[in-house]
This record gives C-alpha cells, structure tokens and sequence, in this order.
C-alpha cells in the first residue's frame, strides 16, 4: 500500500477511530447518501440547502452570509442542469431581498 493511500485510510477509517480531522461521521453519511441518490440529485438538495441557509441568514441580517450561501445555491443549482430550480431558487432571493 502506498504511503498517501495508507494516510488517506487513516483519515478516513471509520472503523479505526482514528479521524484526526473528524471526517468519519461525514464520510458515514455519503455512503449512505451516494447508495440512493447520483450527483444531480445531490446538485439540487445542495442547492436547497444552501438556498435556505442564504435566506434564513439574510433573515437575521447576516447579509455577507446569506450573500456567499446564494452563491453556493446558486453554483450548485446550475451545475444540477435543472433550470427551473434555478428560476425557482433565484425568485425567492429576489422575493427575500437576497443579493446574489
């Protein structure tokens, strides 16, 4: 086994423990993501999810926050290919006051 694939492991190893940047919880929760869903439907609920942050933020007046999640929305909508949720996403900003 080569030196990086052994630190990759170590990183990563959810059975060891040993996750010296905490990764194992998030690398638990793709497998079980990436068994049932392919990278568009993880485009779009990205983009949801960042749609909320960047509203909910811009609720509370976080306005450089909710500007860099609509961003991330917005990146990860267009690279879903679906332009409706695209259309959909930046309606409600624009509702919402949200810079983008």
């Amino acid at each position: 086994m080569s030196l990086l694939r052994g630190i990759y492991r170590d990183l990563l190893d959810t059975r060891s423990g040993r996750s010296a940047i905490g990764l194992a919880p998030y690398v638990d929760k793709a497998r079980s993501e990436l068994a049932t869903k392919n990278l568009t439907d993880v485009q779009k609920e990205t983009a949801r999810t960042w749609a909320g942050r960047a509203l909910v933020a811009n609720e509370q007046g976080r306005v450089l926050d909710a500007h860099e999640y609509a961003h991330e929305s917005i990146e990860h909508a267009a690279l879903s290919g679906d332009n409706a949720l695209l259309d959909e996403i930046r309606s409600a900003f624009n509702a919402a006051g949200v810079e983008y």
